[in-house]
């Protein structure tokens, strides 16, 4: 039980800066999409 709490403590910042990335990478598209219309 203890590894696995540490593996998702582990991946759990991993994914969150995945999702970060993803999402500023959407905004960053959608106002170049904006801007050039």
């Amino acid at each position: 039980m203890a590894h696995r709490y540490i593996l998702l403590s582990v991946d759990a910042p991993i994914c969150r800066l995945g999702l970060l990335i993803i999402l500023s990478k959407a905004i960053s598209l959608l106002g170049l999409t904006v801007i050039f219309k």
